[in-house]
C-alpha cells in the first residue's frame, strides 16, 4: 500500500468522523491522502486536518512586506520611488517632510490617486488605482500591497488576537463579532484566521509571510456535464434531484494537474459520480462506503418524491456494481445490500478516528456539579448528536416526566428539532429535569459521555430499513464505556448490545415506558457498575485498533485482486 495517492471524497460540509478513520488507515500504510469535502466556514470548531481540500479559491490581498520590484506596474513602481526621493530631498532642505503631493513637485500624467500623510518625522504615501493600493513607510521602510476590499475589521481582529493571545492554538476568540482562530498550517507557519459567523470568506493571515489572504467558495458551473481531462461526462439528472457536486468536482479538477489517484474512497451516493468519472479516466480502484443506503433512506426522508426515490435507486444499481469494494455500517445492512445488489458488501463500523479514540476514560465525580451546578451523587442520562425530525425525540422529551428527583437528562447537541422538543418539554415534561450543552467539538464530545451514568439512543425503527441504523453514538458509548438505554425495534444495536451485554432495550415508542425504563436504569447503580465492568473486561471490538485490522484486510484482498488481474492480463497477452 505504500507510496500510494489515496484521495477521499464527500459531500459532508462538517466531516463525519467515520472518514477520518479510513483517512488514518490509509496513512498509517504509508499512503499519501487528501480529503475532499464541501465547503464550510466555521472556525468555533475542531481546524481540518491538513491533508482537507476544501473547495475555495484563496487570494492574496494583503501583503505587509512587499517587493517594489516585483510590481507589474511600471508608471505605479517608478511614480513610488521618485515621490519617496522627493521627500528625503524635502526633508534635508526644509528639516521636516512634505504634506502635499504639490510641495513635492510631482504631477502624474496617469489617473491613479497620490495619497501623503505626515506626522513629524514619520510619512506614508499610499498611491490608487481601482484594483489596489499600494503603501510606503518610511518608520518601517516598507512597502504594502493591497486589493481594494471591505476586509479591515477582519485585519483589526486578527491584529487584537496577535497581541493578546498570541500563545493560544486552535482556541476561537470573538472580537467585535468576528471569530478569530490561531493555527498552524501544513508547512508549520502560525496562521491566523477570522470568519464573521454567517458569513462565506474566511480571511487568514500568515505571520512568516507577513500576508493576508481570503477564502471563498471555488466558482463552478452549476446543473451542467462534468468536463474532466478532455472528456465529458453526463450526471446531470443526478446534480438536479440528488446532490451537486460540481464544486467539489472543480477542486478535484484542479488537483488532477498536479497528480492522479490510485485509490479513491467515495463517501456516499451524492460524490460518487466524482469516484466514477475518476476511475474511468485514471484506472485508479474506487471504495465506495454506504453510510446509508441511499434510496431507503430518501423513501424514509422524502417518500413524496417518488422521481427522486427512483433516481436513487436507479445510480445505486448502476453504480455499485462499477466499485471494486463495497462497505457500509453494520452487518445486518451488508446483509441486505449483499443479496439486493448481488454483489458483496464488507462492514467497518464507524470508530473513532485514532486521534480522539480514548486509551483510558476517567470519570470525574463532580463534572457535572462543575459544569452545570447539579447536586452531588446525582444521575445524568446523556443523548449526544443532532436534533433532527424521525429520531423519537418528542417521546424523550416526554420521558422526562417520569424522571426522579436527583435524575437528569443532558442533550449534548442542537438542530431543527431543538425549539420543537423545547415546547414538548415544557408542555409534557420535566424542563427541570434537562439540561442543554449546546454544539460540541468532536475532541470534547467524548467527556460528556465518559461522565454520564446512561447513554440513551432513542431512536424507534419505523421501517424495516431504519432498524439496521448504526448511529455513531453507538460506538461513541462503546468506546466511553457508558451503559446504553436503547429502543427494542432496532436491530442492529440490539445485535451489537446484546452480544456486549452493555444496557438495556425497551419500547422507547411509549412515553411512559421510555421513562420509568430510564429512570429504572439510572437508580440501578449496581447494575451500572456491572455494565462498566463488562466493558472493562472485553476487548472493544468496534473501536480503532479492531476496526482498523478489519479495514486492512479489506485492503489486501484488493491488493490481491489487482494482481490477480495484472497477471492474467500478462497472461492473455502472452
Amino acid at each position: 500500500m505504500g507510496d500510494k495517492e489515496v484521495w477521499l471524497i464527500t459531500h459532508d460540509n462538517y466531516i463525519d468522523r467515520r472518514i477520518f478513520f479510513f483517512a488514518d488507515v490509509f496513512q498509517e500504510n504509508g499512503c499519501e491522502v487528501k480529503l475532499f469535502p464541501s465547503t464550510y466556514f466555521e472556525l468555533n470548531t475542531d481546524p481540518d486536518p491538513l491533508y482537507v481540500r476544501r473547495p475555495v479559491k484563496r487570494t492574496l490581498v494583503k501583503d505587509y512586506s512587499f517587493e517594489i520590484n516585483s510590481l507589474e506596474d511600471r508608471a505605479i513602481r517608478e511614480t513610488m520611488e521618485l515621490l519617496i526621493d522627493r521627500q528625503e530631498d524635502y526633508h534635508r532642505v526644509n528639516g521636516k517632510y512634505a504634506k502635499r503631493v504639490r510641495e513635492l513637485g510631482i504631477r502624474t500624467r496617469n489617473r491613479f490617486g497620490i495619497t501623503v500623510k505626515t506626522i513629524e518625522d514619520t510619512y506614508i504615501i499610499i498611491i490608487s488605482k481601482k484594483e489596489y493600493r499600494l503603501f510606503y513607510s518610511n518608520l518601517t521602510g516598507k512597502y504594502q500591497y493591497s486589493h481594494i476590499g471591505n476586509y479591515a475589521p477582519y485585519e483589526d481582529a486578527i491584529s487584537k488576537i496577535v497581541k493578546d493571545n498570541s500563545e493560544e492554538i486552535n482556541k476561537c476568540f470573538i472580537v467585535n463579532g468576528i471569530e478569530v482562530r490561531a493555527e498552524y498550517n501544513e508547512w508549520g507557519e502560525l496562521i491566523y484566521r477570522a470568519l464573521r459567523p454567517g458569513e462565506t470568506c474566511i480571511y487568514e493571515y500568515n505571520c512568516e509571510e507577513e500576508k493576508l489572504y481570503e477564502e471563498k467558495l471555488l466558482q463552478h458551473p452549476r446543473l451542467c456535464l462534468d468536463e474532466v481531462l478532455g472528456q465529458t461526462f453526463d450526471f446531470v439528472d443526478f446534480k438536479e434531484l440528488l446532490y451537486d457536486y460540481s464544486c467539489i468536482m472543480e477542486r478535484i479538477k484542479e488537483e488532477l494537474k498536479v497528480k492522479k489517484p490510485d485509490i479513491v474512497y467515495v463517501a456516499d451516493l451524492p460524490t460518487l459520480p466524482v469516484g466514477i468519472i475518476l476511475k474511468r479516466l485514471t484506472g485508479c480502484e474506487l471504495i465506495v462506503d454506504c453510510h446509508e443506503w441511499w434510496f431507503q433512506q430518501t423513501m424514509l426522508w422524502e417518500g413524496y418524491l417518488k422521481n427522486k426515490v427512483e433516481l436513487a435507486e436507479r445510480y445505486e444499481k448502476e453504480f455499485y456494481p462499477q466499485c471494486d469494494i463495497c462497505i457500509t455500517v453494520g452487518e445486518l445492512l451488508a446483509h441486505d445490500m449483499t443479496e439486493y445488489y448481488g454483489r458483496k458488501f464488507y462492514t467497518i463500523y464507524s470508530c473513532m478516528c485514532g486521534e480522539l479514540s480514548l486509551k483510558q476514560s476517567k470519570k470525574s465525580d463532580s463534572y457535572w456539579q462543575d459544569r452545570f451546578d447539579l447536586p452531588e451523587k446525582c444521575q445524568v442520562a446523556i443523548f449526544q448528536g443532532g436534533l433532527t425530525t424521525l429520531r423519537n425525540l418528542d417521546n424523550l422529551a416526554r420521558a422526562t416526566r417520569y424522571l426522579k428527583d436527583h435524575q437528569y437528562l443532558a442533550i449534548v447537541g442542537s438542530g431543527g428539532y431543538l425549539e420543537e422538543f423545547q415546547t414538548i418539554l415544557k408542555k409534557e415534561g420535566k424542563e427541570d429535569r434537562v439540561r442543554f450543552v449546546g454544539w460540541v467539538k468532536q475532541t470534547e464530545l467524548n467527556q460528556y459521555a465518559v461522565n454520564a451514568d446512561v447513554g440513551i439512543i432513542p431512536y424507534h425503527a419505523t421501517n424495516s430499513y431504519y432498524a439496521y441504523s448504526v448511529p455513531n453514538k453507538l460506538m461513541e458509548y462503546c468506546e466511553t464505556q457508558t451503559p446504553i438505554f436503547y429502543d427494542e425495534t432496532m436491530k442492529e444495536i440490539d445485535r451489537v448490545v446484546s452480544k456486549k451485554e452493555v444496557g438495556r432495550k425497551a419500547d422507547l415508542s411509549d412515553p411512559e415506558r421510555f421513562g420509568r425504563g430510564l429512570s429504572e436504569m439510572l437508580e440501578d447503580r449496581e447494575y451500572l457498575m456491572w455494565v462498566r465492568e463488562a466493558y472493562a473486561s472485553q476487548n472493544n471490538e468496534f473501536g480503532f485498533e479492531v476496526q482498523k485490522i478489519e479495514f486492512q484486510k479489506i485492503l489486501e484482498e484488493l491488493d490481491s485482486e489487482k494482481k490477480q488481474r495484472e497477471k492474467a492480463g500478462k497472461e492473455s497477452y502472452i
